[in-house]
């Protein structure tokens, strides 16, 4: 018997899909934390709820064996509308996890009705919605994105910082040595009781590094609301790294990020150009990822883009995939 597809089409139906999905993804050792309910929860309710439509998929005996978050964007210009996943814009290694792709494929052949594109962005390799062929009378691309570049870590913080580039290796020092000449140097972890205000100082930070440049991944309120949500969510689970780094009281640098199933992530950060002089964004990347390897990370993941930076510290690119369907 094959898999029976339920179609959810609105936020409280969704929540009450939140415990089974839960447990599928906790089932699933491979699926990270965009993936997760926690993290496309929050995104469907402020981006997602209009055209919602997650498949659910359960096994003879009931269970849920697999979950295609789709929600479908009507372009108001032309009113092409187009599925894709939930998370989208905002996420890496999108998927449909614990899917099988041809039971997806076959199901959204069903229901061409409701759409005229398929979009699928950010997937991983082995992906759910990259394995199946597609189905005959659609026109099929398949085209790399920009990779997740990933760090492979080291059982001790000295094997970390020895594996480095002498090059990189001075350049933290003499960061280091003009932080203290400016003041005492530490770093302090949100907890609870300081998540509202650590989470402003990030806001402020980023702001400031971007000063001036258009489409910053923290200036829409809308999106720092998703992310207050997704902090506190996050804290709660244990998940959240919301690191500040402070010069004489002052905070310098933020950097935010999550740490589960033995893998660390850098979303994203800011310092306050004041501070240049002094590396800090450097720094508390470096804070970040020798706590990953005293936490017994095995992979700090920088997530999308190809900065310098990253490659510096030894990442090496993971690919993704953006996949397009349309009904010919």
């Amino acid at each position: 018997m094959g898999l029976q597809v339920e179609e959810i089409r609105t936020l409280d139906g969704l929540a009450a899909l939140e415990p089974e999905w839960r447990a599928l993804w906790e089932r699933l050792p491979d699926a990270g934390p965009f993936q997760s309910p926690a993290w496309l929860l929050p995104w469907t309710e402020r981006f997602g709820t209009s055209g919602l439509w997650v498949l659910a998929l359960r096994g003879g005996d009931g269970r849920l064996d697999g979950v295609a978050p789709f929600f479908i964007y009507a372009d108001p210009q032309s009113g092409a509308r187009q599925a894709t996943l939930l998370g989208n814009g905002v996420s890496d290694r999108l998927d449909a996890p614990g899917a099988c792709g041809q039971t997806v494929f076959e199901h959204l052949a069903r229901r061409s009705d409701l759409w005229d594109a398929c979009d699928f962005r950010d997937l991983p390799t082995g992906s759910a919605l990259l394995e199946p062929a597609a189905l005959a009378g659609w026109r099929d691309t398949v085209e790399a994105e920009e990779p997740a570049p990933g760090l492979l870590l080291p059982d001790t913080t000295d094997a970390l910082i020895s594996g480095l580039t002498k090059r990189l290796r001075g350049n933290l020092s003499n960061a280091r040595r003009r932080a203290k000449r400016l003041g005492t140097v530490n770093v302090t972890t949100a907890t609870e009781a300081t998540l509202a205000e650590d989470f402003d100082t990030l806001l402020r930070l980023h702001a400031a590094r971007w000063a001036g440049e258009s489409g910053a991944g923290l200036s829409d309120p809308q999106v720092q609301d998703f992310h207050r949500a997704v902090a506190r969510a996050f804290l709660a689970e244990g998940w959240l790294r919301l690191y500040l780094l402070q010069i004489d009281g002052r905070a310098a640098a933020a950097f935010y990020g999550f740490q589960l199933r033995g893998r660390a992530y850098a979303y994203i950060g800011g310092f306050d150009p004041e501070f240049a002089e002094a590396s800090p964004g450097a720094l508390i990347m470096r804070h970040a990822i020798e706590q990953a390897v005293r936490e017994g990370c095995v992979s700090f993941e920088f997530l999308r883009g190809r900065e310098p930076y990253k490659y510096a510290w030894g990442a090496v690119d993971q690919p993704q995939y953006r996949r397009r369907l349309m009904r010919r």
